[in-house]
This record gives structure tokens, sequence and C-alpha cells, in this order.
């Protein structure tokens, strides 16, 4: 069988399997509340409108271990019905949910890529967080499947932290705008789950980095680009990875699941 019609039958399986209805998905609302910290840092997972179960089970391995030490915010790119808002509220007491998040400032460049772009309300949301206090970012699709220790501490102390990844994707015409300027950036870096500390000048910087971009919504990875120049820029460290796990592997039905024993 040829690599391209594996990959078109692949992402039809995969399809079939991540929209499938699975009960399980649905016994977190049966969950015990764990209630929303009130301190200056936060826990910052960005979900798809149509991910709604998974920012659930996303939030709850996080507050597990992190109750009472942050508070929580979910920040959705579109809208969640009535009935999921009150579930959420529910499960996570004194949540904040926040749709569709624009860049908060005077606007300009940055905050045109954060409103046009398909990604780039996640990068409003983690920056405008980032003003307020130090800022634990995940995405829906990332659990905590055990005390994440590195990350806490990191949390605690304001260290840049990012999780590695195997197979990173950058932006190519984004990378040659900051090798212009000078940037150099984390070249294993995945923007899914990062550590990011309080400060209020990120979007001046990041600004200045997009200045002279041609902006296009084919550049699937432009906010993981800004991501890996910034967290460089701030001397972000990297997870060990014998403790968090990023891949593809097994996500295909012909690929050997990955083993998640060390985790």
């Amino acid at each position: 069988m040829s690599n391209d019609l594996k990959f078109r039958i692949g992402r039809l399986v995969a399809a079939v399997q991540r929209n499938r209805p699975y009960r399980l998905r649905r016994a977190i609302g049966r969950f015990d509340p764990i209630r929303s910290g009130s301190g200056s840092t936060t826990l910052l997972i960005m979900v798809e409108a149509r991910k709604f179960w998974d920012a659930m089970w996303s939030a709850w391995s996080w507050m597990r271990f992190l109750e009472g030490r942050c508070r929580l915010q979910i920040a959705v790119d579109g809208e969640f019905s009535t009935a999921q808002c009150s579930l959420l509220q529910r499960q996570f007491p004194g949540l904040q949910i926040d749709f569709c998040p624009a860049l908060r400032g005077d606007g300009g460049r940055l905050a045109e890529y954060c409103r046009q772009h398909q990604f780039g309300r996640k990068v409003a949301a983690i920056l405008n967080a980032s003003v307020d206090g130090n800022v634990l970012y995940s995405d829906s699709d990332v659990l905590a499947l055990r005390e994440p220790s590195e990350v806490m501490a990191a949390v605690s102390s304001g260290t840049a932290m990012h999780i590695v990844d195997s197979w990173p994707q950058f932006d190519p015409t984004l990378l040659a705008r900051t090798a212009q300027l000078g940037l150099p950036h984390i070249p294993d870096l995945n923007s899914g789950l990062m550590v990011i500390p309080r400060n209020a000048s990120y979007s001046q910087f990041l600004t200045a980095v997009i200045d002279d971009w041609a902006m296009s919504d084919q550049s699937r990875f432009a906010e993981q680009t800004l991501f890996s120049v910034l967290l460089r820029h701030l001397g972000a460290r990297p997870l060990p990875p014998a403790h968090y796990t990023c891949s593809f592997k097994g996500a295909w039905y012909w690929e050997r699941e990955i083993s998640y024993a060390v985790v």
C-alpha cells in the first residue's frame, strides 16, 4: 500500500475514532467538583468548540494536582452551549470561560494576526493571561497522568519551560524573518504545553517579530514559531522527555501505540 493511500485511509479512520461518542467522555460530568483557585497564576486551556469533552478531561487532569494553586481559564475558539458552560461551572466552580479572545492593547500587526489567523486566538489568550501572572498553558489534548512536579516548580518560580517534540513544525517564512532579526528559536519546542512567566511586554516583542511578515492562512505553525522565538528569548528550559511525552506515534491505525509507562 502506498504511503499516500495509507495516509488518506488513516485520516478517515482517525476521524471516525475521534468523533465516536465514547461513553467514557461524558463520565467526567459525574466526578467530584474541583474549585478554581484565586491566585495570580493561571492554568490556561485553549480549545476548539467541537472539542468540549477534551477540555473537560484536560482541565480535570491538571486541576486534581493544582487545586487551590492557580485559577482555571478555558479559552474557546468558537462558542459553547449554555448547557456546556453550566457543566463546566459545576465541575470547576469559579473558572473563567473566555470566548474568541482578542489581544488586549492598541491593536497593530500582532492584534491583526491574532484576530485573522486560524491559530491567532491562542496567542492572544496566552499573552493576555501573562499580563496578570505566570501562565501554565495546555492544549486541550494534553493530560497530566501523575503529579507534574517540574511544571509546578516552574510555575511557582516563574521559570519558562516547554515540552520537547521529536517532530516539531515551524513556519519557514516566519523563521526566515526571525533569522534576519538575529533571533534564534528553540528547534524542538511544541507549543502544546508551556510555562510562561508574567510579563506585560511580550506583545511588543512579538509585534517586532512579525512586522514585515506576509501572513497567510496556510501558515499553520506560525504560533508555534512565535512561541519558539519568545521562549528562547526567555531562556526556557525543556521539560524532561522521560516524564513528559509528546509524540505522533500511534496516531494512525497501522502504527503501534506509544507506551506511557514512563509517565
